[in-house]
């Protein structure tokens, strides 16, 4: 009796344990991205909005950016999101508070 009582609380551990790590790794799983799916394919960032940075160019002291083929100020809002900053080679934007960064291609930089 005492060794049956010791083998199911043998089994009930074993069983708690491999819930427990399964649910564990089942939480920290990311998706994998294609290695084979060119960088400028690459999925977006979890912002939701659709923005794609064409260029970005100085004109006098003021910066701006292309972007959805739009020309874009600091302080525009563009596709429900706001640009936040232009940088030389990316551009900052927030969109329901959060903040993500647009980069151009080193295809067109260089």
């Amino acid at each position: 009796m005492v060794v049956n009582m010791f083998a199911w609380h043998c089994k009930i551990k074993a069983a708690l344990f491999v819930v427990l790590a399964a649910w564990c790794f089942g939480v920290q799983a990311k998706e994998l991205r294609d290695p084979t799916t060119p960088l400028h394919q690459a999925p977006r960032a979890e912002s939701h909005v659709d923005l794609v940075l064409s260029a970005i160019a100085d004109v006098g002291d003021r910066r701006f950016a292309i972007v959805n083929d739009r020309r874009v100020y600091q302080g525009d809002a563009v596709g429900g999101a706001v640009i936040e900053k232009i940088n030389e080679g990316s551009v900052v934007y927030s969109h329901k508070g959060k903040r993500y960064t647009l980069k151009m291609r080193l295809s067109l930089i260089e």
